[in-house]
């Protein structure tokens, strides 16, 4: 006997939109593009010289795509060099890095899963400004 489709509403989508292009005109460090009751994506513009600094997030999958520049990765004491359309996991309680290697803006989005839930602003400045809220998020994990 055939399954009788159910019918249902649409959904609506909270962010539709081409991802990289938005990652390469992010300005701020990190910033909230949409995020759901199981995930989130963000932009992260890294300057050269920076980084995302060292940690790990206890509860929280995620999954990097390098769109615009050259990083290296650090997972513990091994590092490896992350370039443009580089995917990166990072499971959760694993201690990590991400630093700016190249010239330029380092730009990529991220998959947060679940979201995480520490930082205590949808958009981090660059600069000093994003240094202290870093500082602020590391304090709130």
């Amino acid at each position: 006997m055939a399954r009788k489709a159910r019918h249902t509403e649409s959904t609506v989508l909270s962010f539709h939109d081409n991802i990289k292009e938005a990652a390469k005109k992010n300005l701020a460090f990190r910033q909230t593009v949409c995020k759901g009751g199981f995930s989130e994506l963000v932009v992260i513009s890294v300057p050269p010289a920076g980084e995302l600094g060292q940690g790990a997030h206890d509860d929280t999958d995620v999954i990097m795509f390098i769109v615009e520049g050259k990083g290296e990765v650090t997972f513990g004491d091994r590092k490896e060099i992350a370039n443009k359309h580089d995917a990166i996991l990072v499971t959760a309680g694993r201690l990590h890095n991400l630093r700016n290697i190249g010239r330029h803006d380092l730009k990529l989005f991220a998959v947060f899963s679940p979201p995480s839930s520490g930082a205590s602003a949808i958009v981090h400045k660059a600069g000093a400004e994003a240094a202290e809220e870093q500082l602020r998020y590391a304090w709130e994990q």
